[in-house]
Order: C-alpha cells, then sequence, then structure tokens
C-alpha cells in the first residue's frame, strides 16, 4: 500500500480499487488463484499479508499436488510466475535530470515515475493537498515504469543483444499497461492545475515529459 495510514479515505479506497482491477484483469494467475473473484482478491490486497498468505497457500498446495505427479510438476514449473513488487527507493532524482530526447524509455519511465512519486508523496504530506487526484497521481505513477521494465526494456547484461521486446506479446501487454498506468497519472496531473497550493510550473514540467513517454508508449505498441 502507498498510504500508511490506520484508515483510508473513500477517494483512497476508489483509486487503490480502479489500479488493482486493471492489475487483476491483466494477471491471469491472480484470477486462477482467486477464482476470478476480484472482491475476495481487492479485500486481500488491501492486507498485503492476507494476500501473500492465499498466495502461499496457492502455492504449496500446487507444490504438493506436483511432486505427487511429475507431469504436474513439469507444467507448474512453466507457469508464469508472480509479478513481485520491489519497493523504490527515494533515489531523488531531479527533473532536470530527464532529457527524453537523448534517453531511451525506460531511463525516462524510470526517472520520471521516481522523481515524481517523491514529489508528490512530500505534497500529499500536507492535509491541504490530499484530494482523489494527487492521491491517484502517488498511485498510478511508479506503476509506468515498472510495467515499461516487465515489457522487456529495462537494460540488462542477463538478456541476448538479439532479444526483441517487440516480439513478445507479453511485452505489448507490458506496454499496454504502462500506457493506462501513464494516461491515469496525465488526466490526474491536469486536474491538479486547477487546485491552489500546487507549483503549476513542477505540474507541466510533469506533464510535458509524460506527454513525451505517452507518445513513445503509443510508437512502440502500434509498430
Amino acid at each position: 500500500m502507498v498510504f500508511d495510514k490506520p484508515e483510508l479515505k473513500s477517494y483512497e479506497i476508489a483509486v487503490h480499487r480502479e489500479l488493482e482491477k486493471t492489475l487483476f484483469d491483466a494477471n491471469e494467475l491472480d484470477r486462477k488463484i482467486f477464482n476470478n473473484d476480484f472482491e475476495k482478491y481487492f479485500a486481500a490486497r488491501m492486507d498485503m499479508d492476507e494476500y501473500l498468505k492465499v498466495v502461499d497457500n496457492y502455492c504449496n498446495n500446487k507444490i504438493k499436488k506436483a511432486k505427487k505427479n511429475r507431469e504436474d510438476y513439469n507444467e507448474f514449473e512453466e507457469e508464469e510466475g508472480f509479478e513481485f513488487e520491489m519497493p523504490l527507493e527515494d533515489f531523488g532524482e531531479k527533473l532536470s535530470q530527464i532529457n527524453p530526447q537523448d534517453s531511451d524509455i525506460y531511463e525516462v519511465a524510470f526517472k520520471w515515475s521516481l522523481a515524481l512519486h517523491r514529489w508528490m508523496g512530500l505534497q500529499y504530506e500536507n492535509p491541504e493537498k490530499q484530494n482523489k487526484d494527487s492521491c491517484r497521481v502517488l498511485t498510478n505513477c511508479t506503476m509506468v515504469c515498472a510495467k515499461v521494465a516487465y515489457a522487456g526494456f529495462m537494460p540488462s547484461e542477463d538478456l541476448e543483444s538479439s532479444f526483441d521486446p517487440l516480439d513478445s506479446e507479453v511485452s505489448k501487454d507490458g506496454l499496454i499497461l504502462a500506457r493506462t498506468f501513464l494516461s491515469r497519472t496525465l488526466e490526474s496531473l491536469n486536474n491538479l492545475l486547477s487546485i491552489d497550493g500546487f507549483d503549476n510550473a513542477r505540474l507541466l514540467k510533469f506533464i510535458d515529459i509524460g506527454k513525451y513517454l505517452h507518445n513513445d508508449l503509443n510508437h512502440l505498441i502500434s509498430d
């Protein structure tokens, strides 16, 4: 969860519900684990300990069954793995470091997402700046770089030089999800321009870079 509070506001729950519904619809394994029951999945995701408990039980049951039947075990080994979310540390990237024209898509998405999350997190500490759109930006922005990485655009020495992420259907799915989270982030950033108290110059800078990233994603998806 992004917000470490005893009770979430109704709009915070709505924002998380929107994000989790997108992830649930895109993740066949989660749908399998929760028997296509989004309400059960969402309730578990709102309590990460409960979610991990359900996932652990599913894995343990699969492994127990697999040990009895080697064929099932082979099938289990080939099944798509879980998408663990690694917490992003505050690297303190500055907007001035982001030059979309001279950077690859992952670098832009990574720096933009972290800089925006860091800045909006500071804004959200002020109760007067807590609203559905600032919450939506915080919740969705880091998912942009996460899904670009999932699509295979994160530099890695482990990848063969001939690897082309666009050859993969999974890669396209990742890019489409990245665009979805980016569109939501941009929509809410634009909404914040009309709310007093926010630095509009900073918002516009994030929006400009986000639009470049959105266009780049559109080109990659349509190729």
